[in-house]
């Protein structure tokens, strides 16, 4: 086999691969890929060290959003509001046009920097 299964998400990572690609979780290496079960470990505990935490402004932006289709929802939801508060009442409604934009730039940097 040319390939790893991740135990916990199930994507099916390359045999050299240390984490998973989507989940980060460490994968335990076969002895034939030279790497045995201790150095998994260790790797794995290396990487908790290096965990990326959330800025502020990611988590408060995402706030309660749990999935990535979710959070694409409320950009689009914002977008929508915003429209229509321009379109029935006043210009004041274009402010929620920037809530759009911190939800984009907040998804864009969960997937550059770490995961759902």
């Amino acid at each position: 086999m040319n390939n790893i299964r991740c135990p916990h998400c199930g994507l099916v990572n390359r045999l050299d691969a240390l984490t998973c690609l989507r989940c980060k979780l460490a994968l335990a290496q076969t002895a034939g890929s030279g790497q045995g079960a201790a150095a998994a470990i260790a790797v794995a505990m290396t990487m908790e060290e290096f965990a990326v935490e959330r800025p502020l402004w990611v988590a408060v932006g995402l706030w309660g959003l749990k999935t990535r289709d979710v959070a694409w929802a409320f950009v689009v939801l914002s977008i929508l509001v915003a429209t229509g508060w321009i379109m029935y009442w006043s210009w004041s409604g274009a402010f929620m046009y920037l809530a759009a934009v911190w939800y984009f730039l907040a998804i864009r940097w969960v997937e550059k920097n770490s995961a759902w």
